[in-house]
């Protein structure tokens, strides 16, 4: 099994397995060693898949979950159940921290959500430079701002 950083909600109370069942007691969804194994699994590949740099984490909450993080950047997949502990990956997305707000986008491969996220972040980006001279513009004009 491979070894991603493993978070939960309350370090002092993690998950604990018995048999088939790995899921700590505040959970109580009754989540398993499989779902948990999948979990580390998929969130290794997609590390993987991305590239340099990305790293896995896993957590519980209602059910093993994950994510992969480079700096401001997450992915995460979007999970369909097949029914008992498994499920399958049907799209994922990107999100992108640029405090204070969040820019998101969901598509069919991580890839293509994270292109389309950047381009949306570079998108707003314009759009801020644009408002940000405009505003420089009138704080001179009205003798607001300094120009040395």
């Amino acid at each position: 099994m491979l070894d991603p950083i493993t978070e939960r909600r309350n370090l002092n109370r993690p998950a604990i397995r018995r048999g088939d069942l790995y899921c700590a007691d505040w959970c109580g969804c009754g989540c398993t060693w499989a779902e948990y194994n999948q979990a580390c699994n998929e969130a290794a590949a997609l590390a993987k898949r991305l590239g340099s740099g990305w790293k896995p984490r896993v957590w519980e909450n209602g059910g093993w979950h994950y994510e992969v993080i480079r700096g401001v950047c997450e992915v995460k997949p979007s999970r369909r159940r097949l029914g008992g502990d498994l499920w399958t990956v049907d799209g994922y997305t990107a999100w992108i921290q640029t405090r204070p707000q969040y820019i998101s986008e969901r598509r069919d491969a991580p890839e293509e959500a994270l292109r389309e996220a950047m381009l949306l972040m570079k998108a707003a980006f314009d759009q801020l430079a644009q408002s940000f001279n405009e505003s420089f513009r009138i704080g001179l004009d009205m003798g607001l701002i300094a120009t040395s």
